[in-house]
């Protein structure tokens, strides 16, 4: 008995450690930036562009166009910042609009070479994760199906 509190007591420390030092250097940060120190603001400007920028993501893929010997390159990018897609072929911006903010949903075409190039986007969510189900046509042809 003694055996399993002493092993008790010792994952609680670990846990509080975990926790405490986290929010020991948050404490100091608040403090920091609500004294008004240049480096404290600077560094919570940076800190939020970070994150703020860094939640953009994308997916390759190519194709190739039927009766056509040529490859493309397709990028499909969700932007940063805002909810946005947008698709690139062979480093051509063809398509960059952003999500409705009502129904978080967007079904967008454009024509790059003369194929109809269409982009459908609606939410998803389960328990575990959210996020966008992204389905790429050409020419009513189904080129990819993919998930942000």
């Amino acid at each position: 008995m003694l055996n399993i509190i002493k092993i008790i007591d010792k994952i609680l420390a670990v846990i509080l450690k975990i926790f405490v030092i986290p929010l020991k250097l948050y404490t100091a940060f608040v403090n920091g930036f609500l004294k008004g120190t240049k480096k404290m603001k600077m560094l919570f400007f940076v800190i939020v562009s970070v994150l703020f920028f860094s939640c953009s993501s994308s997916q390759n893929l190519t194709y190739r166009p039927v009766n056509d010997s040529a490859l493309w390159q397709i990028e499909i990018s969700k932007s940063s910042g805002f909810d946005g897609f947008t698709v690139t072929i062979n480093d051509d911006e063809v398509l960059s609009e952003g999500i409705n903010w009502m129904t978080k949903s967007m079904d967008e075409k454009t024509t790059y070479k003369n194929k109809e190039v269409r982009l459908i986007v609606n939410p998803y969510s389960s328990y575990i994760d959210e996020g966008y189900d992204v389905t790429l046509l050409i020419d009513n042809e189904l080129i990819s199906k993919m998930k942000f």
